[in-house]
């Protein structure tokens, strides 16, 4: 028996009971979090036309596409979902490792929309959906932190271990055997990519690994049904997983406490930009308590980072010729719309949005400085001048906000950053969306997904 033998048996195995309570909280939190920036994702640059061109090529109608309501076959609706999911940067990021720390990542956008598309094509049941995904996530987590590497590699995990993920988690619910699900890891294998290049140059294709993805996820377990063959050790083998996507890899600590912690994506964003911005807009928002700011209420606003923080964020910001992408990925303007608006969602990036005369203004009067007295690279302060004279200041010192471990968000806010995102989409009601959060609040009574998906449509 090799390695990828064990923990194989390990997923085929493991039933929702073998789930502590707070694997099963969290499993549930990333669910529902999912489902809400995947239905706000609808509005998503290119989401509407790439929706159309799937739905025009048609197919076997297998699972539905959140927010529009079409049915689509398996691998389609996973791949339009998990591009929605992504599309704001969103989703649940940074995943634990056994030691405590977190490492980037972007799971759950492939894993849960792949998992909530198998869920519905199997008919399977709320607590099969939670397992599967737990036991995915884990896997990818356990890939991720002993992979080495990160941001600065070529390639970009959220097309790797997300994918990887995905696979584990459908194949659980599509009730593969032992010699389908390991054919079905090989393929993956075989079908991951995605570059680190499409961040870098800030284009629309940064969200196309996570959503292809999700599709060979799909298209692995349905080969591996029809018979298709693969690799004998996929993860751990030869010119398998770690020898092409582990970068300086080490792989001796990653059977340690299998099936006793589950480890997964820790960060449920409270800001749609790139998690390494949230330290800033955290800082700023803690200087203004959270209210807007007017530009003629201010002097100047200057932002501390640590050394370490990549300068990617604060690189140039050329107002009103700059795409939804780069706004999302730079705290220039990110922590300009906080300064603004008292928080950074989807519409921040609407064109008008993005061009408002007061954004121009503000970010006139922001600055940046290295500060080697901030603890980590997580970390942020603010000070805010304003006309009057006043100082404001604002310090993020353990972790941004959205920390499920260090700095949680309520789960009032978990549930009204839920129901903003569907109603915000403008197809869903504001009584759909509670009601649809009650069900996934309970999801481990549900029989099938089938009456929240109804409501989460148009």
């Amino acid at each position: 028996m090799n390695k990828t033998d064990a923990l194989i048996d390990h997923f085929l195995e493991t039933r929702y009971d073998d789930l502590d309570q707070e694997t099963v909280r969290r499993t549930k939190t990333r669910i529902l979090d999912s489902f809400g920036v995947t239905v706000v994702g609808t509005s998503g640059p290119a989401c509407a036309s790439v929706h159309e061109m799937l739905c025009a090529k048609g197919g076997v109608e297998e699972a539905t596409v959140l927010g529009f309501g079409r049915k689509l076959p398996a691998e389609s609706a996973a791949f339009i979902n998990a591009l929605m999911a992504r599309s704001f940067d969103f989703d649940a990021v940074m995943s634990l490792t056994d030691d405590g720390r977190s490492k980037p990542a972007h799971i759950s956008a492939c894993s849960a929309t792949a998992a909530i598309v198998a869920t519905e094509r199997n008919a399977r049941t709320g607590k099969e959906l939670i397992c599967a995904l737990a036991l995915g996530d884990d896997f990818a987590a356990r890939l991720n932190a002993c992979s080495g590497g990160g941001p600065h590699d070529i390639f970009d995990n959220t097309g790797t271990i997300s994918g990887m993920s995905a696979v584990v988690a459908c194949a659980k619910l599509y009730g593969l055997d032992k010699e389908q699900f390991k054919n079905a890891l090989g393929i993956m294998v075989n079908s991951l990519s995605g570059s680190m290049g499409n961040v870098d140059e800030y284009n629309l294709c940064f969200k196309y690994p996570i959503a292809n993805a999700a599709r060979n996820a799909i298209l692995a377990i349905e080969l591996a049904k029809a018979g298709v063959g693969s690799l004998d050790d996929p993860v751990f083998g030869p010119k398998c997983f770690f020898d092409m996507f582990g970068s300086k890899y080490d792989v001796e600590h990653f059977f340690d406490t299998l099936g006793e912690s589950y480890l997964s994506d820790i960060v449920i964003k409270p800001w749609a930009s790139c998690r390494m911005t949230h330290a800033g807009i955290d800082a700023v928002l803690t200087a203004s308590k959270g209210q807007p700011l007017h530009p003629d209420e201010v002097a100047s606003i200057t932002i501390s980072l640590h050394p370490k923080a990549p300068d990617f964020v604060i690189d140039d910001f050329e107002f009103g010729e700059e795409s939804q992408v780069h706004g999302a990925f730079n705290l220039k303007f990110t922590a300009a719309t906080a300064a603004l608006s008292g928080r950074v969602r989807p519409e921040s990036y609407t064109r008008e949005a993005m061009s408002y005369n007061q954004v121009r203004e503000m970010l006139d009067l922001l600055s940046f400085d290295r500060d080697e007295s901030l603890p980590s690279v997580n970390t942020a302060r603010a000070r805010i001048t304003l006309t009057s004279g006043e100082v404001l200041l604002g310090n993020v010192d353990v972790a941004p906000l959205g920390d499920m471990v260090l700095n949680p968000l309520s789960d009032q806010d978990i549930l009204s950053k839920f129901i903003l995102n569907v109603t915000s989409s403008g197809m869903i009601s504001k009584e759909a969306a509670r009601n649809a959060a009650d069900l996934l609040l309970d999801l481990e009574s549900q029989g099938s997904l089938n009456e929240i998906i109804a409501l989460l449509i148009r």
